[in-house]
């Protein structure tokens, strides 16, 4: 009972206080915060393309095989000095060996294929050639063509131009904010906080089943523009 009674005066003295700190003026600060952000736009300098070949039989020494064959092939073709890309720019992306069961009514070891599959990931540092390595591939053997994505090959000039602009973004809307609430923004923000949200666009993501229509038809793919983005959230003190 004591100790109840102890703990309802010791809240007592720290409300009588806490609003007696309010009458002579002694409130916290308060604050303004806003989030700016920044987009810079940029042509893409090189192209990812992930493609490669699949081969279905019963013999999987046998499709394993020309699936290496035509690898081979495929990464021969794209080294000459027509298209030129160099061997630390072609990575093997996936290799995949499965059985396809072929459901009969007698099923045996004898109603089931393999199928084979590996895939390339090529970077083409000159966008210009990005059709031309599809159609090179298609021409030596390729079959599968998973996706195209165009990027930069240092995006970070770009990320410094897009958080300046965030961070001038961002002061502006204080400006207007204040202004329009009749208060007096500080030269300076209490802190800058980078927003961990941003993104960079990486581009065109192109339709496969699109671009293997357009493969060995003479390849148009174009790169288009880039968004590299960036926010960043500003508070300011306000003085009361």
């Amino acid at each position: 009972m004591m100790k109840r009674a102890l703990s309802f005066l010791l809240a007592v003295i720290a409300l009588v206080c806490f609003t007696a700190a309010l009458a002579d003026g002694s409130s916290t600060d308060s604050e303004i915060t806003v989030k700016g952000t920044g987009t810079v736009k940029v042509n893409p300098d090189l192209a990812v393309v992930i493609l490669g070949v699949q081969k279905s039989g019963k013999d999987v020494a046998v499709i394993q095989g020309q699936v290496n064959a035509v690898i081979a092939d495929i990464t021969n073709a794209f080294t000459d000095d027509e298209i030129g890309i160099v061997k630390n720019d072609i990575q093997t992306e996936s290799f995949t060996i499965y059985r396809d069961y072929m459901y009969a009514e007698d099923k045996n070891a004898e109603d089931f294929t393999f199928t084979a599959m590996q895939t390339l990931r090529i970077t083409v540092r000159d966008v210009d050639l990005a059709g031309s390595v599809i159609d090179t591939a298609f021409a030596h053997g390729a079959n599968i063509i998973q996706d195209i994505t165009f990027g930069l090959t240092d995006a970070g000039p770009y990320n410094d131009q897009a958080l300046a602009q965030a961070v001038s973004d961002g002061m502006h809307k204080a400006e207007v904010i204040a202004d329009a609430a009749g208060l007096t923004l500080p030269a300076f923000p209490k802190s800058i906080v980078e927003d961990v949200n941003a993104y960079y666009d990486r581009g065109l993501l192109v339709n496969a089943e699109s671009a293997m229509d357009a493969a060995g038809m003479g390849a148009s793919v174009m790169g288009g523009t880039l968004k590299v983005t960036a926010s960043v959230v500003l508070t300011y003190e306000i003085d009361d």
